[in-house]
Parts: C-alpha cells; structure tokens; sequence
C-alpha cells in the first residue's frame, strides 16, 4: 500500500463532511515507464468518489503545440492580447491586477513580436488597468477604466478616450463593419455600444447576464456570458439571441473566430476551447493543474497562432 487514508463523515474534525475534492496530495514512488495505480474505495454513509489530478500536468490537443513563452516577470497581470498581421506585432494589456482601482496607478500597453520577444514593455502608457483589445484600421482599441482608450499604431500615442458612463467592469471590446464599438461591461450585466463615439447601453437583460468576450461575426454579436457559461450570438439589427454552445465549469473570457468557421474561447483558469459550427466543443488546451491561465486571447489566422495571456 501506497497510502490509506479516513474521509469519512466528522472523521477529520467535528464539522468534517467528507466531500470529495483536491484538497490533498500524495506523492508517488514511481519509475520510467508505465505505472499502475490501484484505487479502491469503501463507503459507509453518503457514497463515495475519487478525484485525482496530477499535478503540473499540461494537456495539449493532437496538431497543437507551445511555440514560446515569456517569462511571468515581463508584464503585469497580462489580461488581453491583440495581433496586428501586417505589421507582426503582438500588444497585450498590462491589467495590473495588484493596483486596480488605485487612481495614482498608471499602466501600459506592451508590444511583443510574433515570435516572443518584448520589443516595449511600456509601449502605451498612461491608462487604467487596460484590459480588452482590438485593432481599428490605423488605431489599437484599449478597453480602460471608464472607457475606450484609442492609441496610435505607428507610435504607441493614446490620441482619443471614448468614455462610458456608469461603467463598473468595462472588459472586451469589438468592432462591427459600420465601425461601432461593443464593450462588454462583466459587473453591470451589459453590453455598451459606441457609434461616433457615442456610448449607450446596446443589451442588457437576463440573456447578457456577466458578459466578458466579444466577437462579430458577420452581422451578429457573439458574446460569452459566465452568468451560464453559454455562448450566444445576437443579431445585430434585431437583438435576436441564437444560443452557440454551452462550455464546461470556468471563466469564459476571450473569444476569437478561428478561420474555419468555429470558435475559440478561453477561459480564464487555464482552458481553451474551440467551438465549431455545430456547437461541438473540443479542448485545445489546459494548464490549470499547472497553476496557468489563458485571459482574453489573440488569434492570428495565417500563422494558426493563438497568443495567450496568462492574467498571472
């Protein structure tokens, strides 16, 4: 024997119930090869169950592959990453999440190369706690506390602030063909839309309930809701909501087209997802044993390259 262990009902302390989670670990004499674990359980009151994750673990799906990794210290709480194709540069949020909220904070914009090196650490300065991304023509859209923030993508400059009234979590952002803006606002339970600059509360509603990534698709929104782990698209015009998937226990938080007529979706624990036409769900990627994280995702389609914020 290995190991043998009590968890029956009030077996640890009086108010012990014996539910069954990864709350213990158990180190493993094992050799080079294949090992042969032997589980067995007996139960008294209640039932009886096993959960068992191995730790560090990292799951990679078939075809997919960690092209590279920045080190954890070079950016601070990575939150979103946006691709721009023609140019190769990869820009990523610093969300800062140790000083959210502090009015003498300031954070940055970084910008990165496609093949990982940091060329500007502090590429766009001067915002609050930068989350979403999106690339408008000749401009970076940088979702901030209160707004949109518009840098230039020849300097870093910010040359416009786009403000939302009443924002409480302004969190991703999107951009229709007509040029209007969506920013979905996670805590108010809504999506904003901007038209010239304008913002007004675009949905709302128990179907936008906790609303984090963003993606048009033609002439519908898609939008990811962690009031239900759903996936929904809302036409553009008339609102009307076409449920898409549902996802399994997490976050969701970043959401891309990926090309072939499906979607990924991540989710912020350490998951990717990719979502295809039908609504089938396949996972690309998990490293939350591993104590990783994957945020608001970038995609760039000719390179079949997700770049993934870790929020750590």
């Amino acid at each position: 024997p290995v190991f043998a262990g009590n968890s029956a009902y009030r077996s640890r302390d009086p108010s012990f119930t014996g539910i069954v989670g990864l709350f213990d670990s158990l180190y493993l004499p094992l050799e080079r090869g294949d090992n042969e674990l032997l589980l067995i359980v007996a139960e008294a009151f209640g039932g009886w169950g096993f959960v068992v994750q191995r730790a560090g673990a990292e799951l990679l799906a078939p075809g997919v592959s960690r092209a590279w990794r920045l080190d954890d210290d070079a950016l601070r709480t990575p939150e979103s990453a946006a691709c721009d194709p023609r140019s190769g540069f990869v820009y990523v949020s610093n969300f800062d999440r140790a000083a959210f909220g502090d009015p003498a904070a300031s954070q940055a914009v970084s910008r990165l190369s496609v093949d990982g090196r940091l060329l500007d650490r502090e590429w766009a300065r001067g915002l609050k706690n930068p989350a979403g991304l999106a690339i408008a023509g000749d401009r970076l859209l940088i979702v901030e506390r209160g707004g949109v923030a518009e840098a230039d993508l020849a300097s870093g400059e910010i040359v416009a602030r786009r403000p939302i009234a009443g924002g409480r979590l302004l969190n991703d952002v999107a951009l229709d063909a007509q040029g209007r803006v969506y920013v979905s606002d996670s805590n108010a339970g809504v999506v904003h839309r901007l038209t010239d600059g304008v913002a007004e509360v675009w949905l709302s509603g128990p179907e936008a309930a906790q609303p984090n990534g963003l993606l048009v698709d033609g002439n519908r929104l898609l939008v990811a809701t962690n009031s239900d782990r759903c996936l929904k698209a809302f036409d553009l015009e008339s609102k009307a909501m076409t449920p898409v998937a549902k996802l399994p226990p997490g976050t969701l938080d970043g959401l891309a087209a990926d090309g072939r007529g499906g979607f990924l979706v991540s989710q912020v624990e350490g998951r990717l997802y990719r979502v295809d036409g039908d609504g089938r769900i396949e996972k690309l990627l998990d490293v939350s044993a591993a104590g990783g994280g994957v945020a608001d995702i970038g995609f760039d389609p000719a390179r079949r390259t997700v770049y993934a914020p870790g929020f750590g």
